[in-house]
């Protein structure tokens, strides 16, 4: 692959305001930096958009807002339209967020 090509990196959100930024902040960590991110909130209640406002990541990224809640496939769909990389990716999953406590 081009050492500049564009990769898409899709990430379908519903009620993961957390986990999300979470992905976000290893998304900053990665080496290779062209890189095309793209939310799409599906009708989350969870305060997302209000969390991500409050963040302070270093990523250029585009956040589509999806009015209900019309499930992952939709979501995915719905960035892969958007999507301009070579090569696309969607996060199947966003995990939740652990803390070890000793």
């Amino acid at each position: 692959m081009n050492d500049n090509a564009l990769v898409s990196v899709i990430i379908p959100v519903y009620n993961h305001a957390e986990e999300l930024v979470v992905c976000l902040r290893s998304l900053e960590k990665q080496t290779y930096k062209t890189l095309e991110i793209i939310i799409v909130d599906d009708g989350s209640t969870d305060g997302l958009a209000e969390r991500l406002s409050h963040e302070t990541i270093c990523l250029s990224y585009e956040s589509v807002i999806l009015k209900m809640n019309s499930g992952a496939p939709v979501a995915r769909n719905e960035g892969f339209k958007r999507s301009h990389g070579k090569l696309s990716q969607a996060v199947v999953r966003l995990l939740p967020c652990f803390t070890v406590v000793n």
